[in-house]
């Protein structure tokens, strides 16, 4: 008889986070990593996250969670620019397809999620007075393109990688450069190209 093994899903996250952090050479801090796996344990349940009742972290469009920060007491603040910048992580990285069917491209949810870390970084030091989480927040504000592409990377090993066309998938390794993508082209006899006026951010 077959046994199953059963993994937790911060186990299983955590050893995404890993592969996917050395597939792409990034160095990662034990504060990030910790936080990105939780991150992604969290949104396997995204309505535990909502901000509140009239707000659902992914039904609500970035542009009104941050007319809410906005208007909100510090608290407040610190809690939906934190939603702001996951939510923008999360799909960023996670569903990069939705973006080829809108007038917006991938590049908006990652100004408005470093921003978002950005101003939760400011808040935790001003009105928390912590130091220790104010940098953290600065570092994945500041890196917030690679964190992308992380997340990006660990999308690739979910089932529905192998579906997709080989187009789309030639698009996003010139934007990645992610390994995995490299392998499913090449596979396909086709040797991928990087954009020659790519961004350099």
């Amino acid at each position: 008889m077959n046994t199953v093994e059963l993994v937790s899903p911060l186990d299983f996250f955590r050893d995404q986070v890993t592969n996917a952090a050395q597939s792409l050479k990034l160095q990662l801090n034990d504060d990030i990593e910790f936080y990105l796996v939780n991150l992604l344990c969290e949104f396997i349940n995204p309505a535990q996250l909502n901000i509140d009742d009239d707000m659902a972290v992914l039904d609500t469009p970035l542009a009104l969670m941050l007319k809410k920060a906005l208007e909100s007491s510090p608290d407040t603040q610190i809690k939906v620019y934190k939603r702001l910048g996951d939510t923008s992580l999360y799909l960023a990285g996670y569903f990069q397809d939705y973006f080829n069917r809108k007038t917006f491209d991938v590049g908006y949810y990652i100004n408005m999620g470093a921003a978002a870390y950005n101003q939760t970084s400011t808040l935790m030091r001003t009105h928390k007075n912590d130091s220790h989480f104010s940098k953290v927040y600065l570092s994945m504000a500041q890196d917030f393109r690679s964190l992308v592409n992380l997340v990006a990377e660990i999308s690739e090993s979910t089932p529905l990688a192998s579906k997709r066309d080989l187009l789309t998938t030639y698009t996003r390794w010139q934007h990645t450069q992610s390994g995995k993508l490299r392998k499913i082209l090449e596979d396909e006899g086709i040797t991928p190209i990087p954009l020659l006026n790519k961004d350099p951010q």
